[in-house]
């Protein structure tokens, strides 16, 4: 087989490694059919149709019972028994017969491409595979005919191009994305505190189930315990952090280890919600100095009476059920994603990103129209 020919035999695991009922493996390009052939005892079959046989190894041992269909020319999916090492096996049975491993990801953009108009359509069709929630998959499929994909065919079908007016809408777009990537990917919200501030109540709450274990004993949590819940627009991952106090951080190296790895969260996340017990909040309050957006969480609102004297921040209660819609209405602020136009265009990939950033610091209309042309990359000009 020459090195073009396996170039274009690919194979992929299409479902995740772990024990299942039914994996999934493709094989598509050029020899594919003959490659599939060698180790399946039965003919393969034509497009549309599906056939039951063997899958064999090199030397003529049966690997599985598997079905094989074809879906359209020089593309078949191999359906064989769920366990991981076994799919294994039958990837690396036409591995040896010159197929070449593509990751889930790049067999699906591949595909995308071939049936679409635009590179940015292609784009927008595998990013929508992954979006956390149905807003990010809409505002994801607004982009292919209208958003990004429309911008960059008004600003190419301009007889001239105003290079400042061009670099602001650049900027404009690259701050937008930044709040889009919250809604596309999701975020991570750290619940920061003092041990009994009430955080693995609240995360309870959120989650609307026990997850973590709530105790009066300071220190309970010295490990990150998280949850994923929707909140509006956004998939949260909500994560419970060891609580921060310089005595208990002092007792020994693992309450120590605990409360570094609580601000290393807290660090990496894009919300932190510090936590106050609003019996103590002038005890209660530990010092936070982080890179990442802080929103004040007073809990416990209900074992206190001028809880509104509490004006910083939102008040809660999660064993009484008050302040979930404050709470959130504040999480949306914070971050940005309340009356949100879906219509805008955004960015969503890194190749995307890095051509607006070229775009916003460009002052020559030759090169502005070049990286405009290769934002499109239209497929059938």
């Amino acid at each position: 087989m020459t090195e073009k020919t396996a170039e274009n035999l690919r194979v992929c695991l299409l479902t995740a490694r772990k024990m299942a009922a039914i994996a999934s493996i493709a094989l598509a390009g050029r020899q594919s059919a003959a490659i599939l052939q060698g180790v399946f005892s039965r003919a393969v079959p034509d497009v549309g149709q599906s056939r039951y046989g063997m899958i064999k190894n090199s030397s003529g041992q049966v690997l599985d019972s598997v079905v094989v269909g074809c879906e359209k020319p020089d593309h078949f999916v191999i359906h064989c028994h769920g366990n991981p090492l076994l799919a294994e096996q039958i990837v690396q049975v036409l591995v040896q017969a010159g197929a070449v491993v593509q990751s889930p990801q790049d067999y699906a953009m591949q595909g995308f491409r071939a049936s679409s108009k635009t590179l940015i359509e292609a784009e927008a069709k595998l990013a929508m595979t992954q979006a956390a929630t149905l807003e990010a998959a809409l505002w994801l499929a607004r982009q292919i005919d209208g958003g990004l994909s429309a911008w960059a065919t008004d600003w190419i079908n301009a007889k001239s191009l105003d290079i400042n007016a061009l670099k602001s809408q650049s900027r404009a777009i690259i701050a937008r994305s930044d709040i889009a990537r919250r809604v596309i990917k999701g975020v991570r919200i750290a619940l920061v505190g003092a041990p009994n501030s009430g955080k693995s109540t609240l995360l309870n709450w959120l989650a609307g189930q026990q997850t973590a274990i709530v105790s009066d004993t300071a220190g309970t949590t010295r490990d990150w315990v998280s949850m994923i819940c929707r909140i509006g627009v956004l998939r949260a991952e909500i994560i419970d952090t060891a609580g921060l106090d310089e005595a208990i951080a002092a007792r020994n190296p693992i309450e120590q280890a605990a409360q570094e790895a609580a601000r290393h969260t807290a660090a990496q996340s894009d919300l932190i919600l510090h936590l106050i017990d609003s019996t103590r909040p002038s005890l209660n309050a530990v010092r936070l100095a982080f890179d990442v957006p802080i929103l004040k969480v007073f809990t416990k609102i209900d074992l206190v009476q001028n809880w509104t004297a509490l004006s910083d921040g939102v008040a809660v209660s999660a064993i009484a059920d008050r302040g979930l819609d404050a709470l959130c209405a504040a999480i949306f602020k914070t971050l940005q994603v309340e009356n949100i136009d879906y219509t805008q265009p955004i960015t969503f990939t890194p190749r995307q990103h890095g051509l607006l950033t070229q775009l916003a610091a460009c002052a020559e209309e030759p090169a502005a129209r070049a990286m405009l042309t290769e934002l499109l990359d239209n497929y059938g000009s």
